[in-house]
């Protein structure tokens, strides 16, 4: 997914989900949940589909997390 993709993605998620502000894990496993499902792949292999280069890298949702909640104050979590 491009870059300006995963940053919507996690500003729906921040706006939409408070509790995964403060939890970039949560976050990315929100993400990747949503990118099995809009792909029909099966969430029971999500190590493989992540070895086979098929979801979001970490690094990437990390990034566009700090870049949003730098952007959007009121998004930040409480730590």
């Amino acid at each position: 997914m491009k870059i300006s993709g995963v940053q919507q993605i996690v500003t729906l998620l921040l706006k939409d989900h408070p509790h995964l502000r403060d939890d970039d894990y949560k976050l990315i496993a929100n993400i990747w949940y949503r990118e099995c499902k809009e792909n029909g792949w099966d969430t029971t292999n999500i190590l493989d589909l992540f070895a086979k280069h098929k979801l979001t890298h970490p690094e990437s949702i990390h990034r566009c997390c700090r870049k949003v909640q730098e952007l959007c104050p009121e998004l930040r979590g409480k730590k």
